[in-house]
């Protein structure tokens, strides 16, 4: 849930002391590596980190990559919803799927739609807002389900939504 803390990103100074922004992403990428490199190399598993994460790179290191990815090929108002998705729809999708409640995809989808709907409603007209919304939920909804054992689905489910809406975006016209 801390993904939207990373946003800060987009209002930091392109140059901060003669130092691109651009290298934040790189380094958190490198940090994170080497740490999960240190930990998977001795089986250790951290408190929160689930059993099969034992023996490879933890979902917050997918994460981190798929953040840095955004940081570096996504403007904010297109990473915004997706970082969003990540940090609320993803538990939701969970607990909803897990408890085996009869409302799995359709409520993690219109939630999902709606919130950046709303968002896309602020840049653009209603129904290019909705077109994004409904289809970037479905693409973030996919992107969760798949259980892979080389790519987590917190990069998946904010990696993929953000690339989608980013080309359908272009596609509609609206730049950033």
């Amino acid at each position: 849930m801390s993904a939207p803390l990373f946003l800060i990103y987009y209002f930091l100074p392109e140059n901060m002391g003669g130092v691109d922004k651009r290298i934040i992403p790189l380094l958190m990428v490198t940090l994170v590596a080497v740490f999960e490199a240190a930990r998977v190399s001795r089986g250790k598993r951290l408190p929160g980190l689930r059993g099969y994460e034992r023996r490879r790179p933890a979902s917050f290191a997918y994460a981190i990559v798929g953040i840095s990815l955004c940081f570096l090929l996504v403007p904010m108002d297109i990473a915004l919803p997706a970082f969003f998705g990540l940090a609320f729809i993803d538990p939701f999708i969970s607990l909803v799927r897990h408890r085996g409640f009869p409302t799995y995809p359709i409520a993690p989808i219109a939630l999902y739609a709606l919130m950046t709907s709303l968002w896309f409603f602020s840049v653009t007209n209603m129904w290019k807002a909705l077109v994004l919304g409904v289809t970037g939920a479905i693409v973030a909804v996919a992107s969760e389900k798949p259980q892979n054992r080389w790519v987590d689905d917190d990069f998946l489910m904010l990696f993929m939504p953000a690339s989608f809406l980013y080309a359908m975006a272009s596609i509609m016209g609206l730049t950033w």
